[in-house]
């Protein structure tokens, strides 16, 4: 997508340039305008809406290519925020859920296995504020291959 946006925007800067500086590009976009500008105007405007295309491709340029490991890492933390949901709907009360530390380690590279270990607190019925925490393995599909630990449940 941003490639595709680079190649339309790098054009359209050409053709704006050109139009800046030539009155014959500038007469015609003139006449095809609704309302008649100036050359001034016309200049002003031409300028404006490159700018606005600079701005365009200086956002959307990619800063480096995603790396494998990136994108693991990408699916690993959606995996976690799901993870953290299903514990949190397992719980009495699933709005005193609150999430203290998140980590993982990758088990099996060639599987796509990895252990994520949540650490957090809810409320017991008394209404005190408990340690929990929740240990699995996972894939990168984001199913829990097994329970390895729980606490405070």
């Amino acid at each position: 997508m941003q490639t595709l946006i680079m190649i339309i925007s790098i054009p359209i800067i050409v053709l704006l340039f050109l139009a800046s500086v030539s009155d014959t590009v500038l007469n015609y976009l003139n006449t095809y305008s609704k309302v008649p500008l100036t050359q001034e105007q016309t200049k002003k405007a031409v300028s404006g809406m490159i700018i606005l295309s600079l701005i365009l491709i200086v956002f959307t340029c990619p800063d480096k290519e995603l790396t494998k490991e990136d994108v693991i890492k990408d699916k690993i933390e959606k995996c976690g925020f799901q993870l953290k949901h299903s514990v949190q709907n397992q719980m009495l009360d699933p709005d005193a859920f609150k999430l203290m530390n998140k980590q993982y380690v990758i088990k099996n590279p060639a599987r796509g296995s990895y252990i994520m270990t949540l650490y957090f607190t809810s409320t017991n019925a008394f209404g005190g504020r408990v340690p929990g925490m929740i240990s699995a393995e996972m894939d990168l599909d984001c199913n829990v291959l097994n329970i390895i630990d729980q606490q405070g449940f």
